[in-house]
């Protein structure tokens, strides 16, 4: 009998120290040392509503947004995932075709992987520097400004990331869409806490 009890005090404190103890303190340091990703990198316009968050991707269709990657799960972010597909499936294939008639069989001969390929997760909020400024003409055509200086202004919004030490950047869709809608807007402007 005493060997059960030993047993179960054991498990209860197992239990204890893993489910409690241990993930409480990891919150208590997340909270304390970056509270704003551990919370979801959340935005929220001037009136405290939520909007989005920087680290999801959201889904954009409009010609007037710049165009985020492919997903695989169609932006839910309750369900992450890719799609699986190998190099040789054909559904990968006529996926990529789709999106290259859909979006980018403008202008361009030359279309960045990322335009076309889906992220592991279905919910990268990033793209490339090249995706990007390929997507520009079409934005700019659309709401009516000048593309010469508008990935210059971009970046000193800071609303991009550099990945490598040399200096490549990805760019933040939702931030920049966001970015766009207040200086340029074709829609109700919004104010954004960052």
């Amino acid at each position: 009998m005493k060997t059960i009890e030993l047993n179960l005090r054991i498990v209860f404190i197992t239990i204890f120290v893993c489910s409690v103890l241990y993930p409480g303190f990891i919150l208590a340091v997340a909270q304390t040392i970056w509270s704003e990703k551990s919370t979801g990198s959340l935005v929220t316009d001037n009136e405290g509503n939520l909007i989005g968050s920087r680290m999801i991707a959201q889904k954009f269709t409009k010609p007037e947004y710049v165009y985020g990657r492919p997903s695989a799960v169609d932006f839910k972010g309750d369900g992450s995932g890719g799609s699986n597909w190998g190099g040789t499936n054909p559904a990968l294939r006529k996926r990529a075709e789709e999106t290259v008639n859909q979006y980018y069989s403008y202008e361009t001969n030359l279309i960045p992987v990322d335009a076309i390929s889906a992220s592991g997760s279905g919910l990268d909020p990033f793209i490339s520097e090249k995706n990007l400024e390929m997507q520009l003409n079409r934005i700019a055509k659309i709401r009516n400004f000048d593309n010469s200086d508008i990935l210059a202004i971009i970046n000193n919004e800071n609303l991009y990331e550099n990945i490598f030490l040399d200096g490549t950047r990805i760019y933040n869709v939702f931030l920049v869409n966001l970015y766009l809608d207040n200086k340029f807007s074709l829609h109700k402007m919004i104010d954004v806490k960052r």
